[in-house]
This record gives C-alpha cells, structure tokens and sequence, in this order.
C-alpha cells in the first residue's frame, strides 16, 4: 500500500555530501515553507533577507562552489525554497559589482589560469 501524501524524489545526480545538505535544509524546515525572498535583492546581507536566522547562517557558512551545488541539487529535487537561498546568497555577493568585479567573484579559483598571448 502506498501513502498518497509521498512524493518521490530522485536523487540520482546530487553527490552524498550535497544531499545530506539538502536533508539538513528541510529537516530544519519540517515540511513548512519558509517566507518567501522579496525581488530584488535589498540587502548583501543574508540576515536582512531571509526570515529566518538558521537559514542565513546555514547558506552563509557554504562556500562558492557548495551553493552553486546547493542550488543545482535543489533545482534537481525540486526544492525551490532553497533553490531561490542559494541564488539569494549569489545575488548578495555580486550586488553593487561592476562586471570585471562580477567575473571574479564568479570565477572558480582552481579554474583561474591566465592566458596571455604574446604576438
């Protein structure tokens, strides 16, 4: 007999580690949605933008490349509370930027090789 109230969730593409973050997030939220993320961004500060503390504090303490895993596992699982505060905490790190300012920010440092050509 199969509960009606399940959804099955697939997980096959979303790495044990980033998963487990992805459980922690709604563990934390029990099924509750959490307050929704005003558009655009007003603040670079995660505290002034979400609602709730425990989700600054659980996005804030991941690095770069962890939140844009965050928010493909979460976009995969269909979990868009935590898909729209992954992409809150990228948008709080390049508001106000200029665009080379932007491409650094964004830039993966183990894929930073400079190539410069000298003709």
């Amino acid at each position: 007999m199969t509960d009606q109230s399940t959804t099955e969730i697939p997980i096959k593409k979303v790495k044990g580690d980033i998963l487990a973050l992805i459980v922690e997030y709604l563990k934390h939220h029990n099924g509750k949605v959490p307050a929704e993320i005003a558009k655009p961004i007003r603040s670079v500060k995660m505290e002034k933008i979400v609602e709730d503390k425990w989700d600054a504090d659980f996005i804030n303490n991941m690095t770069k490349k962890v939140i844009f895993q965050v928010i493909l596992g979460a976009n995969y699982m269909d979990v868009p509370s935590l898909l729209h505060l992954g992409c809150a905490k990228i948008a709080t790190l390049i508001k106000g930027k200029s665009p080379d300012e932007i491409k650094q920010i964004l830039s993966d440092d183990s894929d930073k090789v400079e190539t410069k050509t000298d003709a």
